[in-house]
């Protein structure tokens, strides 16, 4: 059917010259809040639109539309920021193919989309793959689409471009986002500057420290233009992985607040609408000779075998419920399910009284082979109705400026004092990772006053008790004091006394492992655990065991200790703690910073 000027379904809209109806059905889907559009009588819901320009450039054949489909058809059309989270093989990728090429077909020359994916043969096998099959059927179904694919280029641009591409604008690009440097990774991403821009990213969850490259490039792309949307899809891994994080719920109580057995649609704190896909609850296990390709019962079956017939494992709730698993298989000081159970993430806090007590501990991390110079602080006091508790601020990253006259050292030490004038920090209170070759501890002690305590993460671990209720000697259980502070940290979160951890911390303290087969256990170096992190050293997490240091050490406060003294303060060092500390530190009779 072709259209001269206007359509009974949008009466108010000129298309300028005759389109055929399925182009009519995608200018209005894709423009549908632009007028004329907007004030025309459209189809509702919007997204039938797309739907019936589908079935009329596709067979059934060529193109199933699946319930799912139809999900994420209504999804997309209504939101511009969308996540795509579920099992495997729910149709997330394919979906994104196929609305970025109709995309591209209904605004040729004013559209440039880019489909991320890790590498070039995965973006070949997804989301990319599924542009270019659809690309294909079009052409096989003499469809007139003035479009071409460019192997060498990874582009979908208009039949008319040159081979190479020289000032093409408008085009759908495939990037392998995990090749080359992140910068190089950021650029290849940004484009162009058009009014209509498309962003998707497949297999988000597997980019690494690559996903803050693509969600970075996100503001550069959308300035600008009038319709921007963008698309994430991955199966989710852990908590601490970006996409999931990423798709975490708005409101009190994050991942905790979600039923896995209803949850199939919300909002982050960020506006992204998320939608889930349970394999449990797929089409093909209804309909399995129908949607063979969907999750079915065989599929299910075949991925809990090889989870040894555990049906609760976490790659079966990973790839089968679509929901992240709360464990990990990776033995760790701490889970997902732990910070969660023991409410160390969360953020509304209510003290008992006002005596509270600032502590802080400083990783330098120049100094053995870390990423970032981090501050941390946190207050240490009883908890309304709870326990005695250590519950943590925003980490504060010490700047580092290359251009500066000043060692590094020394530009340290400058921020460190005004940031604890600032705050009212008292050296006695703060720690100290002296286990580099550069002692920080000694410019401190010089420049600010003595008295902080000096941590040696590779040294021994202590003869303190683990905990309250578990007598070992910390050496016993640990193999060096590094360990001992993140066991100790572990205890405390589940004492219940921790509240606030900073979302970078937390990923670290569940994401590091220890060596395997060492009794007593002790953590991964940093160099061989950095692959488990994203690429980054855990600064955060050790300025965090820090702060435990000084609440264990300093103030006396053992994981799972609730005492108070008399003025219903923090109980003060143990005459142990301070003499080991003066032996360490030769202490003098001032705390104070320095000015």
């Amino acid at each position: 059917m072709e259209l001269k000027r206007s359509w009974p379904l949008a009466p108010d809209v000129e298309f300028g010259h005759p389109i055929p109806e399925w182009l009519a059905h995608l200018q209005c889907w894709q423009r549908w809040k632009e007028e004329p559009f907007r004030s025309s009588k459209l189809l509702n819901p919007v997204h039938e639109h797309f739907l019936r320009a589908c079935r009329m450039l596709f067979t059934p054949k060529q193109l199933v539309i699946t319930p799912w489909f139809e999900r994420m058809a209504k999804t997309y059309t209504e939101n511009n920021e969308v996540v795509l989270l579920g099992a495997g093989s729910t149709g997330k990728s394919h979906f994104m193919g196929v609305a970025f090429l109709l995309d591209m077909v209904a605004a040729i020359g004013e559209l440039y989309a880019c489909l991320v994916s890790t590498d070039k043969g995965a973006l070949l096998q997804r989301s990319y793959a599924s542009a270019i099959e659809y690309l294909n059927c079009l052409k096989a179904n003499g469809i007139e689409v003035p479009l071409k694919f460019v192997g060498q280029k990874c582009a979908i641009v208009p039949s008319a471009a040159p081979e190479d591409l020289q000032g093409v604008k408008s085009m759908i690009k495939g990037v392998a986002i995990r090749e080359g440097s992140e910068q190089d990774a950021k650029s290849s991403v940004i484009g162009v500057h058009l009014p209509r821009i498309r962003s998707g990213a497949d297999e988000f969850e597997n980019l690494q420290n690559r996903a803050a490259a693509f969600l970075s490039a996100q503001s550069n792309l959308r300035q600008g233009c009038i319709d921007y949307k963008m698309v994430l899809a991955f199966n989710p891994q852990s908590l601490s992985a970006p996409g999931t994080q990423l798709a975490t719920p708005a409101g009190m109580g994050g991942w905790a607040s979600l039923d896995p057995e209803t949850a199939e649609e919300w909002f982050t704190v960020n506006g992204y609408c998320v939608l889930r896909f349970d394999g449990m609850k797929s089409p093909g296990v209804k309909e399995p000779e129908k949607y063979p390709f969907l999750p079915t019962e065989a599929s299910i079956n075949a991925i809990v075998r090889a989870n040894h017939g555990n049906r609760d494992a976490p790659d079966v709730w990973a790839m089968v419920r679509g929901f992240p698993p709360l464990t990990r298989s990776t033995q760790t000081v701490l889970s997902e399910a732990d910070l969660l159970q023991f409410k160390a993430l969360e953020t509304e806090v209510v003290w008992q009284g006002s005596g509270t007590t600032l502590i802080g501990g400083l990783d330098p991390a120049f100094t053995s082979d870390g990423d970032d110079c981090v501050l941390q602080l946190a207050d240490v006091g009883h908890l309304l109705n709870g326990p005695l508790a250590m519950v943590l601020r925003d980490p504060i990253y010490i700047k580092i400026e290359s251009s500066s006259k000043d060692p590094v050292s020394y530009q340290i030490i400058k921020q460190l004092r005004g940031h604890m004038q600032a705050t009212g920090l008292r050296m006695r209170h703060l720690a100290i990772d002296d286990s580099g070759t550069q002692s920080i501890a000694d410019i401190v002690a010089k420049e600010l006053g003595s008295g902080c305590l000096r941590v040696d993460f590779g040294g021994r671990a202590s003869d303190e008790a683990v905990s309250i209720a578990d007598s070992r000697p910390a050496r016993e259980v640990w193999g060096n004091e590094s360990t001992e502070l993140w066991g100790s940290f572990a205890e405390y979160v589940r004492y219940g006394q921790i509240r606030r951890l900073p979302r970078a911390a937390a990923d670290q303290f569940v994401r590091r492992s220890f060596k395997a087969g060492r009794r007593p256990r002790i953590l991964k170096p940093k160099k061989e655990s950095k692959p488990e992190m994203g690429g980054r050293s855990p600064d955060n997490a050790d300025a965090v065991a820090l702060c435990c240091a000084v609440m264990k050490l300093v103030l006396g406060v053992k994981p799972g200790a609730s005492m108070l003294d008399p003025g219903g303060r923090v109980p003060r060092a143990s005459s142990f703690d301070m003499s080991r500390l003066m032996a360490i530190n030769n202490m003098k009779s001032t705390y104070q910073v320095r000015t």
